[in-house]
């Protein structure tokens, strides 16, 4: 079985990951003090193994309907509506639940993006290097991936716990309801990312104007094209993935962590294109030799933390589970000092 996560661990290790980031002379490098955290939330224990009696349960619970929404918009769509569909006690129980589970949801999604922006602060490096420096770039990178997704693996367990539960605080007719999409018109409904093509818009607002405008063009008209099969990929591997969380009777953590290995190398081939279509447009369309360009490209890893400090300082409202302290490490990790 899976561990329950520490709520404690969640933001003392994100802490930690930052300082390490700031100081040459730490000890544990950000990716190994990274890896550490998501050991910490994981615990000694691992998700359940990928057996064929596991696999056999994952096709059978995808049999069912795909409520094209994500689990958490469904709950907080009922808490919305509950005067209509809940008793007053089954209300009370709902909120009490979701605004309990709110602040360890909020951490995790909090971590996810922060590890996503080391992701790609290391793939703005990828422009400039070669030989064996861009061997160990593009083994950071994928380090960077591994650990991101790994995190993201128990955030998406922790919904599930949420969603399960909740379920638990229904009587047999709500929950037929809810699988036969009668609440459906009850919840306003959101899939999350689009997961479209934006490459050139990145790399263009990054870097500025391109100096070769039609080699720009022309490869990101190409780039679009491969896009196009690792977004499908990845849509279907969410597709299985949200009706999964919405089966009845609730699957287990361990028939979700057999499902993860799918989606895991989905998105992980969907981020790694993205880094490599950002490198191949930089170099189509910038002149890396030119020292100004290359000026830019090097400064976008520490850019692209910074932005993700400020984006974080401009989501921080009272009674959210953040800190102030937290925008800090960021920002440290944005703009290192040196000792």
């Amino acid at each position: 079985m899976l561990p329950n996560m520490q709520p404690h661990m969640i933001f003392s290790g994100l802490a930690a990951l930052f300082i390490s980031s700031s100081f040459a002379a730490e000890s544990r490098s950000p990716l190994e003090t990274a890896r550490a955290h998501v050991a910490a939330i994981r615990g000694s224990q691992h998700a359940g193994s990928n057996s064929e009696e596991l696999q056999r349960q994952v096709e059978e619970s995808l049999q069912g309907r795909d409520p094209k929404t994500s689990a958490t918009s469904f709950l907080h769509g009922i808490k919305r509506r509950a005067g209509r569909l809940l008793t007053k006690e089954q209300a009370k129980r709902w909120n009490e639940l979701l605004d309990g589970r709110q602040p360890e949801l909020k951490r995790l999604h909090d971590e996810r993006n922060v590890l996503r922006g080391f992701f790609f602060a290391k793939a703005w490096e990828l422009p400039l290097l070669e030989g064996e420096a861009r061997m160990r770039a593009e083994a950071d990178l994928k380090a960077w991936l591994g650990v991101w997704l790994d995190l993201t693996l128990w955030e998406r367990i922790a919904q599930h716990r949420l969603c399960r539960d909740a379920w638990e605080i229904l009587d047999a007719d709500q929950r037929a309801a809810i699988a036969r999409g009668d609440w459906d018109r009850h919840v306003k409904k959101s899939m999350g990312h689009k997961r479209a093509y934006f490459g050139d818009r990145i790399v263009s607002r990054a870097l500025g104007k391109p100096g070769n405008a039609a080699a720009f063009e022309q490869h990101s008209a190409t780039l679009a094209k491969e896009h196009a099969p690792v977004r499908e990929r990845l849509l279907e591997a969410e597709r299985r993935w949200r009706i999964l969380t919405f089966a009845q009777p609730p699957v287990s953590d361990d028939l979700l962590a057999a499902e993860w290995s799918r989606t895991s190398a989905a998105l992980g081939a969907f981020f790694l294109t993205q880094a490599d279509h950002q490198e191949r447009l930089s170099r189509a369309g910038y002149d890396l030799d030119d020292p100004a360009v290359r000026a830019r490209v090097a400064a976008r890893p520490a850019a692209e933390l910074a932005t993700l400090a400020e984006n974080v300082r401009k989501k921080l409202t009272a009674g959210k589970a953040f800190h102030a302290e937290l925008i800090a490490t960021m920002e440290n990790a944005g703009t290192p000092k040196r000792k």
